[in-house]
């Protein structure tokens, strides 16, 4: 989070909107809370905010497809192929109506600890809706980012971004 504010301090860029998902949206969720003057605006999704606290996903059919295909996409692009690392990190950290990792509880939970956030969730997809219903995950980010673009950069009003009513399975 650190790393994160220091990035844009260099940058020389006051404030952000943000878009983060999994450990993204994990970090989003920490830069938001605690430097909330550097955030305008933020879609965080499927984040967790206690790592112990996750669902067992070693037998999750979507989470083991997942794997797989990054396991294939991390040796192409990268030159130092550490798959064990990889998997290390990715599986410290892990919203949908049929989220694998995370405790539905738990995102009710966040939504309330951010002044003015919406909770949005997305029906019969998982931790991997960008996968499994990329048009609506799509159409959901496009409606976000025209809610978020459109307010003041002295203005936080996160629930405004997402005008998307909450819905349940």
């Amino acid at each position: 989070m650190t790393d994160a504010v220091g990035l844009l301090d260099y940058l020389g860029i006051n404030r952000v909107h943000i878009i983060g998902w999994s450990n993204g949206a994990i970090i989003s969720l920490n830069l938001t809370m605690n430097y909330l003057n550097k955030v305008i605006s933020l879609f965080a999704f499927a984040a967790n905010y206690i790592i112990s606290d996750v669902k067992e996903i070693g037998s999750s059919t979507v989470f083991n497809e997942y794997l797989t295909r990054i396991e294939i996409e991390y040796a192409q692009l990268n030159p130092v192929s550490n798959d064990q690392d990889l998997f290390s990190n990715l599986t410290t950290m892990w919203d949908a109506d049929r989220e694998e990792a995370i405790y539905r509880n738990k995102l009710d939970t966040m939504s309330l600890w951010i002044p003015q956030a919406g909770e949005l969730i997305l029906p019969r997809t998982s931790h991997f809706s960008f996968l499994q219903d990329p048009n609506t995950c799509t159409a959901t980010l496009k409606q976000f980012m025209a809610g978020a673009m459109s307010l003041k950069n002295d203005q936080i009003d996160l629930k405004k971004a997402v005008s998307a009513p909450r819905r349940k399975s």
